[in-house]
């Protein structure tokens, strides 16, 4: 099969963990055959699998995951995932340099197939945590031996159904099947092309699709969705990613450290004609809360109302009657594809006209802008949020506690720590409704779209399961001759 992918979707493909999602959302074992929890929560025991191997052909062990979990915590590795494995007891004080030795993180391999995992607290979501990649096991024996370029094609190995056979950076990838994979190949690939680019969805990898380089295309721009799904609609497939674009502000600079400014901006905006009109239904409108549907404790229709006049009041009590007085704003949006750029485009109008507020938006490029979030943030940027696995927390805790937004609240810490405690379902997930509920009245982000998944699929492409949090289930891909 040749596509263009997202590239965070190759790691899934090489590296397995204890723990996999089906397309169907539902948690499967993975290379832990089975697991036990304490009565407090508080302790996992993982038994793996005995037939699972590494592409090079030695076993895959317990003692893989705790090597891989420490250095992704170890200060020098200086993972940006790291923070994801906070949960487990010790791991934020080794991550942070507070405690000087990887012996406090509580991950210990008991024997070559049992693995320990003992957490700061019992939490709920744990398991779904499990699902991320950066959970998954590395080969120890292979990092040991070649440190920093362990991932090059000639030392790499593997215990994905895929491994890497060929790889020229910003050019191409070629994986092929695992034969020393533990799992089940539902489908027939014997090898997966990837072509790369400074955007996957670009007009060239379209162009490449028509002309049948392509088995599958995913699309990004309004106007070429629009067309392909007049002119190819038996190829064209879509379905909601557990994903929101919002606006953000830093609240604790003027005019967004006063509420009543940042609520005016948010009623001023006309999301579903944003998402249906101008960007002709590449995204849904985000009418509900940060957390998408698709998401267990989604909420629906919970946004802040387009309503003009209301926004026009709030700005005026705010002190910026019509807009007058309203200070020059630095706002920022990463380079990325056309329906972020057609929405920063109409927000920006729709402000102006309602409003009297005139944005203008300067983009950077990815690695700039994130530094600049990081060290100084600006008054507004624009971003998105992707779910790494099927939680709320994982959508309000890093976000609401992240960097940028300077924003605290008693009442969020409340619910967010009373929703982290628990482990029945249905509880904690009106607590994290309730912390959405929360973040949308008080604007400290304004989620304008949820994202959706937008693909071209050739004929001979008989099976290619999707779900909200992939579309990369490639040993379950069935492609017909042709």
């Amino acid at each position: 099969m040749i596509l263009n992918p997202d590239q965070s979707a190759i790691a899934s493909q090489l590296f397995s963990g204890l723990v996999e999602l089906s397309p169907e959302s539902d948690l499967v074992p993975g290379l832990a055959r089975a697991w036990d929890l304490s009565d407090d929560g508080r302790r996992y025991v993982f038994h793996l699998r005995r037939d699972a191997a590494w592409s090079d052909g030695a076993p895959v062990t317990a003692y893989d995951f705790e090597f891989a979990w420490k250095r992704v915590l170890h200060p020098a590795t200086a993972s940006p995932l790291a923070e994801q494995l906070y949960d487990i007891q010790g791991a934020q004080a080794f991550h942070q340099s507070q405690a000087p030795h990887a012996d406090a993180v509580g991950v210990r391999a008991i024997d070559d197939f049992t693995l320990r995992v003992d957490l700061e607290e019992p939490v709920g979501y744990f398991l779904h945590l499990l699902t991320a990649v950066v959970t998954a096991a590395v080969p120890r024996h292979v990092v040991e031996t070649h440190g920093d370029v362990w991932s090059a094609v000639e030392h790499i190995a593997s215990n994905g159904p895929f491994r890497l056979d060929t790889w020229r950076p910003g050019e191409t990838i070629v994986l092929t099947r695992n034969p020393t994979y533990f799992g089940v190949f539902g489908g027939n690939l014997t090898q997966v092309e990837l072509t790369l680019s400074s955007s996957s969805y670009s007009r060239i990898m379209l162009q490449q699709y028509l002309e049948d380089q392509l088995d599958v295309c995913q699309l990004s721009d309004p106007d070429v969705i629009e067309l392909m799904r007049q002119q190819h609609a038996d190829e064209y497939r879509s379905l909601p990613i557990v994903a929101t674009e919002y606006l953000g502000f830093d609240t604790t600079r003027p005019p967004f450290d006063d509420a009543r400014v940042r609520r005016a901006l948010a009623h001023a905006v006309d999301r579903r004609t944003l998402a249906d009109v101008v960007l002709r239904g590449a995204v849904a409108p985000a009418i509900g809360g940060f957390v998408p549907p698709g998401l267990a404790g989604h909420s629906p229709d919970i946004g802040l109302a387009y309503d003009p006049d209301h926004a026009r009041q709030m700005l005026a009590e705010a002190g910026f009657p019509d807009g007058r007085g309203f200070p020059l704003i630095e706002a920022l949006t990463i380079e990325f594809d056309e329906i972020c750029r057609a929405a920063q485009r109409s927000v920006a109008e729709q402000w102006r006209t309602h409003l009297g507020v005139s944005i203008e938006w300067q983009t950077m490029e990815s690695t700039a802008y994130y530094k600049r979030l990081h060290d100084a943030t600006p008054q507004l940027f624009d971003a998105g949020w992707t779910a790494d696995y099927p939680d709320p927390d994982h959508f309000l805790r890093p976000t609401m506690y992240g960097p940028y937004y300077r924003w605290r609240s008693d009442e969020l810490d409340r619910l967010l720590q009373a929703a982290h405690r628990l482990s029945d379902a249905a509880e904690r997930l009106k607590f994290y409704q309730a912390a959405d509920r929360l973040v949308i009245d008080e604007a400290v982000i304004v989620p304008w779209g949820y994202r959706q998944r937008h693909l071209l699929l050739k004929p001979w492409v008989k099976r290619y399961p999707l779900s909200p949090l992939r579309d990369n289930y490639w040993k379950d891909v069935i492609i017909e001759p042709h």
